[in-house]
C-alpha cells in the first residue's frame, strides 16, 4: 500500500511539473524522486530483510540531495553528513558484509568501504551533465547485477523512462538523485562480493574489479579530472568542463563515443575475464577517445 501511494504521489508531480511548473527544474529536479518508489520496491524484494535501514538511507540522502540542489551546500557539510549515513548504515548492517577479510565491526574496514562508496558517489557526480550518461549508465549496471530478475524489471522500465524524458530535455536526477543511486550500487556489490553472475554463457564473479571495470570510464576521467586540478592549485572538487563529456560541442555524439567505450570494456571484460588486460585496453581506448573528441571538436 505503501508504495502504492508513493508511486502515485511520484506520477502525479512529475505530471504537474511537466505541464504546470516548469520553472521547478531549474531549482529542483525531479527525476531522483520519481525513481524513489521503484528503486526502493527492487530493494524490499532483494533486501526486505534490511528495508527499514535501506529506504531510511535512500529517503535521508536523497533529502539532503534535494537541499543541494536547491540551496548549493558547501562540499564539506554535505561530504560529512553522506559520511555519517553511510557509515552507520555499515555498521548496522555489517553481518550482511561478504567480505573474507573483513570481520563484524571492524573499524578499519567500515570506514575504508565508507571512503569507497563516497568516492564512487563523486565519480558518478562529475559524468552528470550530458543528458543521458548518468541514467545509461545506471541502467547497464542493472541490466547487469540484476540479471533482468523479476525484481529489477520496474525499476529498470522507470529508468528508461526517465532516460527517454532526459534525452528531452524534460527532466535530470540531480544530486537528489545521484546520491541514493550511487551510494546504494557499491553497497550491493559489498553485500553481494564473490557472487556468481550468470550472462548467457558466461559467468562473472560480482566483486571490486567488476565495479571498477562497469564504471572504467568515468573513473580514469575523474582520476585525470582530479590530478589536472591538484597540479593547478585548484579544489578537487571545483566544477568545471574539463571532463570528457564536455570536450565536445556535440553532446550526442559524445554520449554515444563514451557509452560506445563503456560497452566495448563490458563486453571483452565478459569474454576475457581478465582484469589488468582490460584496465591497460581501457587507458588507451579513453585517452584515444579524448585525442578524437577534441580533435572533432577542433575542426
Amino acid at each position: 500500500m505503501f508504495f502504492i501511494i508513493l508511486l502515485i504521489l511520484s506520477f502525479i508531480l512529475l505530471i504537474v511539473c511537466l505541464f504546470k511548473f516548469k520553472y521547478l527544474f531549474n531549482k529542483l529536479p525531479i527525476g531522483g524522486f520519481f525513481l524513489i518508489p521503484s528503486f526502493n520496491l527492487y530493494l524490499y524484494l532483494s533486501y526486505n530483510h534490511i528495508f527499514i535501514s535501506f529506504i531510511l538511507l535512500t529517503l535521508l540522502l536523497f533529502l539532503l540531495g534535494a537541499l543541494d540542489d536547491i540551496y548549493n551546500l558547501k562540499v564539506i557539510t554535505r561530504f560529512s553528513i553522506v559520511f555519517v549515513l553511510i557509515f552507520c548504515f555499515l555498521f548496522l548492517n555489517s553481518h550482511l558484509i561478504k567480505i573474507s577479510s573483513f570481520s563484524n565491526n571492524n573499524l578499519f574496514f567500515l570506514i575504508f568501504f565508507t571512503v569507497l562508496i563516497m568516492g564512487f558517489i563523486h565519480t558518478m557526480n562529475m559524468i552528470d551533465g550530458i543528458d543521458g550518461l548518468y541514467i545509461s549508465y545506471i541502467i547497464i549496471t542493472f541490466l547487469l547485477i540484476a540479471n533482468l530478475e523479476i525484481e529489477s524489471i520496474y525499476f529498470l522500465l522507470c529508468l528508461i523512462f526517465i532516460l527517454i524524458l532526459n534525452l528531452k530535455k524534460k527532466i535530470i536526477i540531480g544530486n537528489s538523485g545521484n546520491l541514493y543511486i550511487s551510494s546504494v550500487i557499491p553497497i550491493i556489490f559489498i553485500f553481494n562480493a564473490d557472487s556468481q553472475i550468470e550472462i548467457l554463457s558466461y559467468s562473472l564473479k560480482m566483486n571490486k574489479e567488476l565495479l571498477t571495470i562497469l564504471f572504467i570510464i568515468p573513473l580514469i576521467d575523474g582520476l585525470r579530472v582530479t590530478t589536472q586540478r591538484i597540479l593547478n592549485s585548484t579544489s578537487p572538487f571545483k566544477k568545471d568542463l574539463s571532463h570528457i563529456q564536455f570536450l565536445n560541442q556535440n553532446d550526442k555524439l559524445s554520449l554515444f563515443s563514451i557509452l560506445l567505450a563503456q560497452l566495448l570494456i563490458n563486453i571483452l571484460y565478459l569474454m576475457l575475464n581478465n582484469f589488468m588486460i582490460i584496465v591497460i585496453i581501457s587507458i588507451f581506448l579513453y585517452f584515444a577517445l579524448l585525442l578524437i573528441l577534441k580533435k572533432n571538436n577542433q575542426s
